[in-house]
């Protein structure tokens, strides 16, 4: 009989101190977590914005990769600082290679989080015809063009203990073609992916 009670008393404090040590991880663990997170996703483009229908060249789907800080806060708004590399491609448009930076607040409540970002980038951009340039005389043909551009993101998130699924819509503008007289074009994402903690 002593040992039946021992051993209930034995478990009761592990399970006490099992489910003290899970509570303060999972306070630690709710969406203010600050650092370095890496980011892997889908990324799907188009190049217009919405009611401009005559830009549209259909969806280019892509990947993404990059990394985000997020700042340390213990309010409910914090800063985040993100860097990426999106590689879309299209058949009759070409293929964007899109290195860009957001910066903005981040709103968190509870394991839930928005972000709000602005910020810019350059899009080595490889067109599915090729373009040429004058050149003295001569026309010389150009494989890649670089464009820099602007852009807007905001972002959903929902954290599991060090990883962070996300969605996420944005747009952003070009600079003109090869020569002055062509148009800005405006683009538009969507990405879904996963931002994990590094240790």
């Amino acid at each position: 009989m002593k040992k039946r009670k021992l051993w209930q008393k034995v478990c009761s404090a592990i399970l006490s101190v099992g489910a003290l040590l899970f509570s303060q991880s999972t306070a630690q663990a709710q969406s203010n977590l600050p650092g370095l997170l890496l980011k892997i996703g889908l990324h799907l483009e188009q190049v217009a914005l919405p009611g401009v229908s005559g830009l549209k060249y259909g969806l280019n789907p892509g990947i993404l990769i990059g990394a985000e800080y997020q700042y340390k806060s213990t309010g409910k708004v914090t800063l985040f600082h993100s860097l990426e590399y999106s590689v879309s491609a299209n058949k009759s448009y070409g293929a964007n290679n899109v290195f860009s930076t957001y910066f903005g607040p981040r709103f968190v409540n509870k394991d839930n989080q928005i972000s709000l970002g602005v910020g810019g980038g350059f899009n080595l951009f490889r067109p599915a015809n090729p373009l040429y340039q004058n050149k003295q005389t001569d026309y010389v043909r150009k494989a890649t063009q670089g464009k820099w551009l602007a852009g807007a993101t905001v972002k959903y998130g929902h954290q599991f203990g060090k990883y962070i699924p996300y969605a996420s819509y944005g747009c952003y503008v070009d600079t003109p073609f090869l020569n002055s007289s062509s148009s800005i074009l405006p683009h538009q994402f969507i990405q879904v992916g996963l931002k994990m903690a590094g240790s």
